[in-house]
């Protein structure tokens, strides 16, 4: 078995075939599209129409709208021609807006395209092998996979009209079968629509769906607990777990999830402390809000730095800075830095040799390390010059900074956990800084210099990871809904389950009109579209049937009537088809009492489940 991605199987398809393998990456994308919408070139008209005379103010946005254009259309003239038609038919003004919106981006393409020797994209290579594969036929596929008997897609939430183009033409032009895995939720849509794309090419290529339908009732027992607040609402779930506990179950046997964990990060850390409880909450790393990363940046600012303030020169030993150079140097104290910007705040900005006279016998000698250090780092660095700088830095925060933190409670560990995880996290970031810094100057981009660091690094650092971490599996786990697809636990606690939160509304940056005609299908033009993945209300039904699923004995779903300023939630849509037992007010009291009573309904089904 080969478990791999799509872009993967393109690129050593495009490989053995001598098509294009490199595509720009979203970072480097972005960059030339801000560079190029700076500019009068033509086409871009049409895209101010939408978003304003400032376009690089909305580059992030102009990306997203480019995106939701590949997956719709693929760059195929004929759906090219069958978008135009369906924003025809659409009223005033969202048929002008898409029309000035594929116009412009389609402009926008082109012009990217001629000032770059890559493709624009992973859809791009994905088309790349799609074209190949038509060029030279099934003699491509069996030289590079001639083992390969069947191709399973799985996981298939969108329509993305590049990657059908794929799977349709390794199905016409290879032997293998193609079998494609659809989600509970947004699988009766998405069957539909492969059906009316792929069922007249007559090709072989089977779709099942996964998972108990948006229409089943689930298979365990469910309970539904309201709070009158959110704060109230995270410590019925605290209390849930105390009591699970209590009645024997381990920790390992419970999941708390929530549509959008980091919603809930704050506000359950909180309750968990009130019940002693320590929590391991799988979210992505805020790389950006972490020591390790704000050292990085801190120094090479300074680095970059030609007349340089008492703030900017204390900032790096703030954040940990220790001397590479010295395996015996400690960290200042935060008290220590603190009383180093005060009685230098009335210095004036200057040069780094200035301050090694403005410092003389200073009572800081760390200060005094950091500006030694910094003078012989060198001005304009080199990619490689940048690793021997900034690796070694991290190296000693872990040596002097990380080793040496005292580790009191869990909760002190969990903070030590997430600061190595966030030190390993900047390291790698580091690397992948280098690399392309490196690719910038040579394509004189930017110049070499520390400064041109910060930008890059920022860019890197909030792509936000496909994989999500979590500090210590020992404790209790808070999942996204997104992270619970093919997991099992007996007892899962379901929060949040309001609308406009579960389900979060959909979003897209073309008009709402032109998504729903062409979610709905409802005319040949608009089948013969993509779908973009937040277009589809179904998809949030995906992430609910996921947790829904999860839960082996008991689903216990909790929701809150209002939020801080006082707006009511109505209940989700989505409990109405669960059936739930209705947990009352003076049962909800008792488990929030010091006792954490179990409502009788659950505990008579914990107690059924661990024999007790």
């Amino acid at each position: 078995m080969f478990l791999t991605q799509p872009v993967d199987v393109a690129r050593q398809l495009s490989a053995a075939a001598g098509y294009e393998t490199e595509a720009l990456d979203r970072v480097d994308r972005l960059r030339l599209s801000e560079d190029l919408l700076r500019t009068n070139l033509s086409g871009f008209g049409s895209l101010r129409v939408v978003f304003g005379s400032n376009l690089t103010n909305h580059a992030e946005a102009i990306e997203a709208a480019r995106k939701e254009l590949q997956t719709m259309t693929g760059g195929a003239e004929s759906r090219d021609d069958a978008l135009s038609r369906l924003a025809s038919r659409l009223p005033f003004p969202a048929n002008k807006d898409v029309d000035d919106l594929v116009s412009g981006l389609q402009a926008l393409s082109n012009h990217l395209e001629s000032h770059t020797d890559r493709a624009l994209s992973e859809s791009a290579l994905v088309r790349e092998a799609t074209r190949a594969l038509s060029d030279i036929g099934a003699s491509l596929w069996t030289d590079v996979f001639p083992t390969i008997e069947r191709v399973h897609l799985a996981g298939m939430s969108m329509i993305e009209s590049p990657l059908l183009d794929f799977v349709a033409t390794i199905a016409a032009t290879t032997p293998v079968d193609i079998h494609l895995y659809l989600r509970s939720g947004t699988g009766p849509l998405l069957t539909r629509r492969l059906e009316s794309r792929l069922d007249p090419l007559d090709l072989p290529v089977r779709i099942e769906q996964h998972g108990q339908t948006t229409t089943s009732p689930p298979t365990v027992p469910v309970a539904e607990l309201t709070a009158s607040t959110r704060r109230e609402e995270t410590r019925i779930a605290m209390a849930l777990v105390a009591g699970l506990l209590d009645e024997g179950t381990s920790p390992s046997d419970i999941i708390v999830v929530a549509r959008d964990a980091d919603t809930y990060e704050r506000p359950l850390s909180h309750a968990a402390d009130i019940y002693g409880h320590e929590l391991s909450v799988w979210t992505q790393l805020p790389l950006t809000q972490t020591l390790p990363y704000k050292l990085l940046i801190s120094t090479v600012r300074l680095l970059d730095a030609e007349s340089v303030d008492a703030q900017t020169l204390c900032e790096p030993l703030l954040f940990g800075w220790t001397s590479p150079k010295d395996a015996e140097t400690s960290p200042i104290s935060y008290d220590a830095v603190t009383g180093a910007r005060r009685e230098f705040a009335d210095e004036p900005p200057q040069s780094l040799t200035a301050w090694t006279e403005t410092l003389g016998d200073s009572s800081f000698p760390q200060l005094t390390q950091l500006v030694e250090w910094a003078r012989q780092c060198p001005e304009s660095p080199s990619a490689d010059e940048v690793r021997d700088v900034l690796l070694p830095l991290l190296d000693s925060h872990r040596e002097t900074v990380l080793t040496d933190a005292p580790v009191h409670d869990s909760k002190a560990f969990s903070e030590i956990a997430r600061t190595a995880r966030a030190l390993t996290r900047t390291e790698t970031l580091v690397d992948e800084l280098a690399t392309k810094y490196r690719e910038w100057v040579a394509r004189e981009h930017t110049s070499a210099s520390w400064g041109s660091l910060v930008e890059l690094a920022d860019a890197i650092a909030t792509v936000r990871p496909g994989r999500r971490e979590h500090a210590n599996a020992s404790a209790i786990d808070v999942l996204d809904a997104t992270d619970t697809w093919l997991r099992k636990a007996p007892y899962v606690i379901a929060m949040g389950l309001v609308d406009g939160e579960w389900p979060q509304p959909t979003d897209g940056v073309f008009p709402a009109p032109l998504r729903d005609v062409v979610v709905a299908g409802d005319t040949p033009d608009a089948q013969t579209l993509g779908i973009q993945e937040s277009w589809m209300s179904e998809r949030e039904r995906d992430h609910f049937d996921d947790a829904v699923t999860t839960a082996t004995e008991l689903l216990v779903c909790t929701r809150f009537e209002t939020d801080l300023e006082g707006a009511r939630y109505e209940r989700s849509p989505y409990l109405s088809a669960l059936d739930p037992i209705q947990i009352g007010h003076e049962e909800t009291q008792n488990l929030l009492s010091q006792e954490c009573l179990l409502p009788p309904s659950i505990r008579h089904i914990v107690e059924g489940s661990t024999g007790v």
